[in-house]
């Protein structure tokens, strides 16, 4: 790819991700880390801190910041996983499913009123994908 354009590839995709949070922060007051949070433990409920930090490449200290201020705001609990004491899993509470859930519309509402197909949008993950596994091999 020419150099130009991956730059302005790269460029596109983060204006695209910080659109997305300021939408997502002008509808839910959360920060975007906070929002992707819970937009990840939506459809699941709860997952081990280990596959959010995987999720989202945030280094372990910046993680325990957000998951620090959805905790004082009780959209998410830290549960010690009683088959290993040194793990924990990351869980929702009623108030954040609630919270999750809207976050999971916001996101819907987004990429509908972009009107890509669906084979826009699977190309779109597949080339992210690539990026992403390019930049952490």
């Amino acid at each position: 790819m020419p150099k130009k354009s991956a730059i302005a590839l790269i460029t596109e995709i983060h204006r695209a991700v910080h659109a997305l949070g300021l939408q997502l922060a002008e509808r839910n007051d959360l920060t975007q880390a906070e929002s992707l949070v819970l937009a990840l433990l939506e459809p699941v409920g709860s997952a081990p801190l280990e596959d959010v930090l995987k999720a989202f490449l945030h280094r372990r200290s910046t993680l325990t910041s957000v998951l620090d201020r959805l905790v004082s705001r009780a959209l998410v609990e830290r549960v010690t996983d009683p088959a290993d004491n040194r793990r924990y899993y990351v869980r929702l509470t009623s108030g954040g499913k609630r919270k999750a859930a809207q976050i999971a519309d916001a996101f819907n509402d987004l990429i509908d009123r972009s009107a890509a197909s669906e084979k826009e949008l699977s190309a779109a993950r597949m080339t992210l994908s690539r990026i992403v596994d390019a930049a952490t091999s």
